[in-house]
């Protein structure tokens, strides 16, 4: 617990620092949160007042990071220890709403939901932050934070029109080990029955395939699978899948979450199913 009522986006880990940090999207006051063992949480003072959208750590910098989709020219913060947070000058301000580090190229990348052309912005020190065109691409990927690549001019695209409506869900890619992993949008999806699989695809700059599709859940309902990917993560060299599944009518809906290793395309659901039905 984190001892208050909060809206809290994003969480990021410190292995170094042996610190987990929480960034709020709405709180009254405004903190950050950092947490040892992740039952026990304390509240830091946020370098502003702003929806903090996402935050990542950088051990070869040793610093955290986080974004924001409000503020002017300050949408952007660093902490080297979780609890005290600088504000920095963001590149432009947009709704910036993820944010990475990738230690192959040493640069932080931080993507947003609006803007014209540079809906993107990169840094190498989390301080000097530079616009990058995205050329307005609603899904992208890039190898080195740069130059960026169209998502939907693959094989297939993301799964946009199968998200529940309204403004809470959301879906994301992950690049591991120089690759892209995203939902793709082939799949059938019924309200009650008839539903196929959602794929999740790997593109390795030159190759985009199909490693997996989330299986039927049994337990959200007769005729009923999974509705969509939801959200993607990193944990010990695997693939961490969170899915949104919909019983289809009333409040059935529950959530799963799968462990995919990436060399074999072995897919294990962790734990059961969440969530109400």
């Amino acid at each position: 617990t984190v001892g208050t009522v909060v809206s809290l986006n994003a969480v990021a880990w410190s292995p170094s620092l042996a610190v987990l940090v929480a960034v709020p999207k709405i709180t009254s006051p405004m903190y950050v949160f950092t947490s040892v063992d992740g039952f026990t949480w304390a509240s830091r003072t946020v370098a502003a007042n702003l929806e903090w959208e996402s935050v990542s750590w950088s051990p070869e910098l040793e610093l955290f990071a986080a974004v924001a989709s409000t503020g002017t020219a300050n949408r952007v913060m660093t902490s080297p220890d979780g609890i005290t947070w600088t504000t920095r000058v963001s590149d432009s301000d947009i709704s910036w709403r993820g944010l990475a580090w990738s230690p192959a190229e040493n640069i932080f990348a931080a993507v947003a939901s609006d803007g014209t052309i540079e809906r993107v912005m990169t840094s190498t020190d989390g301080i000097t932050w530079i616009g990058r065109s995205s050329i307005g691409y609603t899904s992208a990927s890039s190898t080195d934070g740069t130059t960026w690549t169209d998502v939907n001019t693959l094989g297939n695209p993301m799964q946009n029109d199968k998200l529940p409506s309204g403004n809470l869900y959301f879906q994301r890619a992950l690049t591991f080990q120089r690759k892209l992993y995203y939902p793709a949008d082939d799949y059938v999806l019924s309200p009650t029955a008839g539903h196929t699989a959602p794929p999740l695809r790997v593109f390795d700059g030159t190759v985009d395939r199909e490693i997996v599709r989330i299986p039927y859940n049994p337990t959200s309902g007769a005729g009923t699978n999974s509705l969509c990917i939801m959200d993607l993560c990193v944990h010990n060299g695997q693939v961490v899948i969170s899915v949104y599944d919909s019983g289809g009518t009333g409040p059935n809906h529950r959530g799963r979450v799968f462990v995919l290793e990436p060399s074999t395309g072995q897919l294990t659901q962790v734990g059961n199913s969440f969530g109400a039905g």
